[in-house]
This record gives structure tokens, sequence and C-alpha cells, in this order.
């Protein structure tokens, strides 16, 4: 072969040019899993308590002056939730039972800029909050009348609406020992095959509760009965429930996230694993109601406190797992730090149960594989599937961003394309407990995108924008080596060259290649920043090939 001058021009992705014509395909991406470590994720896992101190004493009735108003707890420090995170539970939430002391009046402005203080407190942390109005903490009677109840809801109500983005959901306390709303109060009915009933004032009060949530956020009900009479399933004008409600009906894919009552109501499980029934929980059809919440807890919230120890809940650690007590019923939290935490969970440690709870509560998604573009048009879609796994025991509850990052390797600009994939918050999008699915993206690039060279990042951000851009609120996906804790990204591990439909070519997007020797005779060698999938082509000063 003759000696031959090469004219040397780093061109990307252009058909017949003279170096790197073009790209030949997507690339292909498999992700190695972790199923074993125990890391943070938001809104998830299980929970700290912070409580007022044990236990009142309250007066016999609601028209009683209390014998003792004993203090809610202190001001949380920083430092205490910051602690939570490094537990190895790796925790992100905790439970602030939140007690109102005043039983005649309203509720003093002083009270009320402590509560709004911890909950700073709580975003400064990085946690969030499950959120619990009491009036006492005991489980004797003591709540004040309804009226009273009222009024001060809606001193509460700026405090709930303005801190739905560091709250993780809203259990309905109010009244009942200890805000459970199980026993000992002027304001439930009377028991009904082994359940409290909601009493007409305590139907008012909790459907004023209810409106005044943030329309994305889910309140948690003690019983299943509850979410019945709730929903208007009940069938006396007492509210009191006699039999199944015939015209009970879980929620579906169809009726999940709509915003209805009916898809914002979930559970809060008191007593979990005290015996077969949880204590009452699944205590009065059993059956049809184990049926109806495993399939309801599919689309809305399950969490739960751990009875207090038990021979069932200690010595049947195992048996709980293969009766599927936490896929069945899709638990997303737990609180461990009541008595039954302190006398279940060191038994629960010795089985080797202990982790596989933390580690599978709520979500737990994991990439398998993807398939990406190499090179794209600034003027084309982005097209790419990735196939994610849900290794955890439940969906996601709140809504949550979807978002793939482009980051340029040469100038560090980041654009962001935002997936809706569902309209409800990509809760039914990504995959659900267990479950295996392809995530098809289709979108426009970002309009006037600068041409170049992009890594490429999977993000699963907070959607307010007063934690979007902070990484302890973003999604960690179940995968080694494509964290990055700074960004609250997960890299998808490829890159992508955007390039001008002109045919022009930006001087960022030249690559650092050396190609020699020139001239040359009968070999050439390339080296340097090179891409996969990329086909070369050499040609003379005459343009021949």
């Amino acid at each position: 072969m003759k000696n031959l001058r090469l004219k040397i021009i780093l061109i990307l992705t252009q058909l017949l040019m003279v170096i790197f014509g073009s790209y030949a395909q997507n690339k292909n991406i498999t992700y190695a899993a972790d199923t074993v470590t125990m890391f943070a994720n938001p809104e998830r896992g299980w929970y700290d308590s912070y409580s007022p101190p044990c236990c009142d004493k309250i007066g016999e009735s609601c028209s009683a002056v209390p014998i003792e108003m004993n203090p809610p707890h202190d001001l949380i420090v920083l430092s205490d939730l910051q602690a939570i995170r490094n537990t190895p539970e790796k925790m992100t939430l905790y439970r602030d039972i939140v007690k109102i002391s005043q039983y005649f009046g309203p509720i003093p402005q002083s009270r009320l800029n402590d509560i709004q203080a911890d909950l700073n407190t709580a975003r400064k942390a990085g946690v969030k909050v499950v959120f619990r109005i009491i009036y006492n903490y005991s489980i004797t009677t003591g709540e004040p009348c309804a009226s009273i109840i009222s009024g001060h809801l809606d001193q509460l109500k700026p405090i709930l609406q303005n801190n739905a983005d560091i709250i993780f959901c809203y259990q309905a306390g109010l009244f009942g020992g200890s805000g459970e709303a199980c026993c000992q109060s002027f304001l439930l009915g009377e028991n009904n095959n082994g359940w409290p009933s909601l009493g007409t004032e305590a139907m008012t009060l909790y459907k004023k509760l209810f409106e005044m949530i943030p329309a994305d956020r889910m309140m948690g009900l003690r019983y299943p009965g509850y979410i019945y009479q709730m929903n208007g399933w009940s069938n006396s004008s007492t509210q009191a429930i006699t039999a199944f409600p015939s015209g009970a009906a879980p929620l579906t894919e169809a009726t999940a996230y709509n915003g209805s009552m009916q898809s914002r109501l979930g559970y809060k499980q008191e007593n979990f694993a005290g015996d077969m029934y949880g204590y009452g929980f699944f205590n009065a059809w059993e059956q049809k109601d184990i049926d109806f919440v495993t399939a309801d807890t599919k689309f809305t919230l399950m969490e739960g406190e751990l009875s207090a120890g038990t021979d069932y809940n200690k010595n049947n650690g195992a048996a709980l797992m293969k009766r599927d007590h936490y896929t069945a019923f899709h638990y997303s939290t737990f609180g461990g730090d009541y008595e039954g935490g302190i006398e279940t969970i060191p038994t629960w440690k010795a089985n080797g149960q202990y982790d596989t709870i933390g580690i599978r509560l709520g979500y737990r998604f994991r990439l398998i594989d993807a398939s990406i573009p190499q090179s794209l048009s600034s003027d084309a879609k982005f097209t790419m599937s990735m196939t994610m796994k849900n290794d955890g025991w439940a969906r996601i509850v709140n809504p949550r961003n979807v978002e793939i990052i482009l980051k340029h390797k040469t100038n560090g600009i980041k654009y962001t394309i935002k997936i809706d994939g569902d309209g409800k918050g990509n809760r039914l999008w990504l995959p659900g407990e267990g479950e295996t699915k392809i995530l098809n993206i289709s979108i426009n690039l970002p309009a006037n995108i600068a041409l170049g060279n992009y890594d490429l990042f999977l993000n699963l951000p907070d959607p307010y924008t007063t934690l979007h851009d902070n990484p302890l609120y973003s999604i960690r996906l179940g995968n080694t080596g494509i964290w990055d804790e700074i960004t609250g990204y997960n890299s998808l591990l490829s890159s992508i060259n955007i390039t001008d439909p002109s045919g022009n070519v930006a001087e960022t997007n030249r690559l650092n290649v050396k190609i020699y020797p020139n001239p040359a005779n009968d070999a050439l060698t390339i080296s340097g920043e090179l891409l996969d999938n990329m086909q070369y082509e050499i040609s003379s000063v005459k343009g021949k090939i």
C-alpha cells in the first residue's frame, strides 16, 4: 500500500465522514445486584419514636379537669435525628407523638411553635415524620370534648399543610389511649365483633383531619373496620358494623392513587404479631378481613408497631416469615422502639430474621439491565428501556419523581429529563412488590441542549422543591457501583453523544484520539477516548476510503 497522508478530522455520528462515521446500536448494560446491604432510603424501613413522658393520669369524663397534665416530649435535638440515619437499621423516619395538653381553650402559640420547630429539625436532619396527635399517653380514658378537638385541628391545619414535604404519613390519633383509637375513649362507639366502632363525633373529627391533610399524603387508621366506616360501607346509621360490609371493595390499579378518600386511607397496625390476628387487628371476620387488607395494601399505606413480647411473636419469627405476614400485607414501616421491639427484636436477630425485615420493608428497587443509545441527534427523541425489580414488600407510598440526568463530560452542565409514567406520581409505573418490570422511556431532549458527550444517571428525588436537590431524600437502588451519595444519582454506567442534526460539530464534541503513524503504509493504531459500538472510516486526502 503506497503512502497516504491522512486527513485526521474527528467528527461524531455523521454518515460516511472521515472518522467515526456512526454508532452501531444501543448499548446493553447489565447491573450487579446488591440484595444484602442495609442502606438508608426515604419513606420506608424501621422508625424510632419521640414520645411524651409516660404515663398520664386523666379525669374520667370530657368535662373533668385532668388530675395531672404531663408535658409533651422535649424539643427534638438535631444530632439525635442525624444519629438515627447511622444506626444499623439506617432509619430515615421517626414517629412524632405530638401531645396536646389543652383540655379547655386553644393551643398556646408557644406550643404550636415547638411543633413547627421539631419539623424544621427533621428537615435539616434528612429524615421524615410519622405524625400522630394525641391527648393522653397511656391506655386510659382522656381526651377533650369533640368541640375542643375540632378547634385544635383548626389551629394545627397550617402546620399539617405547610410541612407535607417532611411528613411521610399521618396517623389518625386524637382519641383513645395513646391516640390509638382502640379503647377507653369518650368518642368511640360500642365494640362490634371484636372491634370498637367510630362514634358519630369520632367520624366527624376523622373526616375533618383527613380533609386537612395535603392531597398527596395518606392517613393511617387503626382497624380495617374504620376503613369500612370511613368509606361509608357500614350498614347502620350509627356506623356500627354488625357484619362484613357487602359493598367493601379493595383498591385496584384502576382506583388507586386517584385522590379519593379510599385511595388515601391506609392502615397503622398497633401490636403487630401479638398473636395470629395482631391482637384484634383481624379479629372481627378474620379471613374476610385478611383477604381485604391483602388486596387493599397493594396500593395504600401499611405501617405498624411491634406488639409487646408474646410467646407467639418471640418464638414464631420463622413462622411469620413463612406465613408471609410482611409480604401479604405490604408493610412499608415498623416501629421497633416500643416495649414489643425491646422484647421481640433480640429473638428475631438471633433467628437471622431482623436484617431481612429491615432490608425488605417498603420498596427496594434494583436495575437488572438497560438498553441505552450511544449517540443521538439533538432533535431526536431519547428512547431507552431498563428492567427494574422491586425486592421490597410494598410500592412507594407517596409520589416520586423519576428523572434521567445528562451530565456533560467536559463542562459539567446537567440536563434533566423528567418522566411521568402514570400521572399518579409514578407509583404504578415503578414496580410493585416482588415485580420485575420493563420501563420504557421515549421523550424529547431538552431544547437547545449543548452538543457533546454526556454521562447518564437515573435520579429518583423527592418531588417537593424544598427536598428535591437533597440527596438524603433521593432513592438509592439496590445495585453495586452506581450510587453517588453526593448527588443522590444512580449511574446508568453509560454515556451518550449528542450531535448537531445539521452536520456541524462543536469543538466540545471532539474526542482525544491519537491515530498513528501518519503517513502510514499497511497499519494504523487508534487509541485514546473511544466509545463503544463506534464504526471507523479512514480516507485519503482525496476522499478515497
